[in-house]
């Protein structure tokens, strides 16, 4: 059931968004920003715990790890640069 709104609870909310120092907006871009730095951090060590993953588990006899470099790809939520390891085959 919905309740009605005091007066008094209209005045606190009144006071407290003329007290905000951020619009709704500046607060939607803020967490966005957070959020695809988040995104793209977390990204990043998923890629290269993979690339380890593939490390361990590889054919040691037949691929050998040549080199590692960085590595950058464009997501939907923005740049994602990680480290990654670059095989030769030995057949």
């Amino acid at each position: 059931m919905v309740e009605a709104i005091t007066e008094g609870e209209l005045l606190v909310m009144g006071q407290v968004r003329r007290e905000m120092v951020v619009s709704f907006r500046e607060l939607e871009s803020f967490l966005f920003g957070k959020l695809q730095e988040l995104f793209i951090q977390t990204m990043q060590e998923i890629l290269e715990q993979l690339d380890a993953m593939l490390l361990v588990t590889r054919d040691p006899a037949r691929y050998e790890v040549k080199d590692t470099r960085e590595r950058t790809v464009d997501t939907l939520v923005g740049t994602v640069t990680y480290r990654r390891r670059y095989y030769r085959d030995r057949e």
